[in-house]
């Protein structure tokens, strides 16, 4: 009878035990799911802040006014997109590509219309890799990189 209730016991601590780690699962289950809603969240917040930050810069870039601040970090943005146009630009040429002036997809030099858009690309008569020499020099003066900024918003603007 001794070991009976040995073994009775034993069920007792094992159904005690699994109903207890069932629960810690449950709650963990749980848990998760407020982890995933909450990142889900985040997620959709950094989308509405970078809708809003795009609606400002298309606002700024059509000529609307802004506060000083405002056309502080637009005026940054536009400098941004300049050079990384031209960090593209010189991917593309060392590649033996060229970037389609309506889509921006890096298509082969030759081409004459984009294999992506169906855009007319200019016949690229410049092949030379010397007189396309890339510098960072010009990116040191930065007066090129506002040239080229305020060219990108006006050209934005059409």
């Amino acid at each position: 009878m001794g070991k009976d209730r040995i073994f009775e016991e034993l069920g007792e601590t094992l159904g005690r035990t699994a109903k207890m780690i069932g629960e810690k699962a449950d709650d963990l289950v749980e848990l998760q799911k407020f982890y995933s809603r909450s990142a889900g969240e985040k997620r959709q917040i950094k989308k509405s802040l970078e809708d809003l930050g795009d609606l400002i810069y298309h606002r700024h870039v059509k000529g609307e006014t802004m506060d000083l601040e405002v056309e502080e970090l637009c005026d940054k943005i536009t400098g941004h997109k300049v050079m990384l146009a031209r960090y593209e630009e010189e991917i593309a040429r060392r590649k033996g590509c060229k970037i389609c002036p309506a889509c921006g997809r890096s298509i082969d030099r030759a081409a004459s219309y984009c294999s992506y858009c169906g855009a007319h690309c200019e016949e690229d008569s410049d092949c030379s890799e010397a007189e396309d020499e890339f510098t960072d020099e010009t990116d040191k003066t930065g007066e090129e990189t506002q040239e080229k900024a305020d060219e990108t918003k006006e050209s934005e603007q059409e």
